[in-house]
């Protein structure tokens, strides 16, 4: 299959006025999706910091955070959901808690296996910019306020999202390695050779006796939802 560029319908946004995740999910009738939107931009705003180490010549740039933050202008007809929507939180002039909830956001170019897609989730406070009845479009930024989390959606209609279980560890004692994760009920896949835990990977059941150097790769499963890969170069010792 050839490479081809990501189309702004390929990148689902929900929206919903509900700031706890745990009952946002077990509800997914209550999300609203964008649809009408003449932008679809996230801003990631990442914090840089520069540091002056002794012993090195040249000061160094260190990525500290991002703090994401979406612009969108929803095309104002009348009756569409997302519009009306947008236009209470603007009519009402909605603030304090009253502007919060979560936003999900799910990359259906992106897929893991069948119907099972890369998504992410945070909490975020919603405001209108300006509503602009000429162009026809009022406009709502999504601040982000927190980190995301990250997770998988089923389907592309109402969203059931799954949130992924915590990365494992690998931990190396002589030659004994232990992989493990925080998240109770998941499954640790992992390969000694370098290749994909999640395509390729052996369920982990115990620790693993080293006789040669290898390459251990580990991800977490629970749900469909996969944590990130982590990776380790273990060294056999005589």
């Amino acid at each position: 299959m050839g490479k081809s560029k990501t189309k702004k319908h390929q990148v689902a946004i929900w929206v919903v006025d509900e700031t706890d995740l745990a009952k946002a999910i077990a509800r997914p009738d209550d999300w609203l999706r964008i649809g009408k939107s003449t932008q679809n931009t996230v801003t990631a705003n990442p914090t840089t910091n520069t540091y002056d180490y002794i012993d090195q010549e040249q000061p160094e740039t260190e990525l500290e955070s991002y703090s994401y933050s979406m612009e969108h202008d929803i095309a104002a007809y009348r009756g569409n959901k997302d519009y009306e929507w947008a236009f209470e939180k603007f009519y009402y002039a909605d603030t304090g808690d009253n502007s919060k909830g979560l936003v999900l956001i799910a990359f259906l170019d992106h897929e893991d296996s069948a119907g099972i897609y890369k998504a992410f989730v945070a909490p975020a406070t919603f405001s209108v910019s300006s509503a602009d009845w000429v162009s026809g479009v009022v406009n709502i930024s999504i601040a982000f306020n927190d980190t995301p989390q990250t997770g998988i959606v089923k389907g592309s209609g109402q969203p059931t999202f799954v949130l992924a279980p915590e990365k494992p560890s690998i931990v190396q004692v002589e030659n004994t390695v232990t992989i493990a994760t925080e998240t109770t009920g998941a499954t640790i896949k992992y390969t000694t050779d370098g290749s994909d835990p999640l395509l390729h990977g052996t369920t982990y059941e115990s620790e693993i006796t080293l006789t040669e150097d290898v390459t251990v790769k580990a991800v977490a499963v629970k749900d469909d939802a996969a944590s990130r890969t982590v990776k380790a170069y273990c060294e056999f010792t005589e």
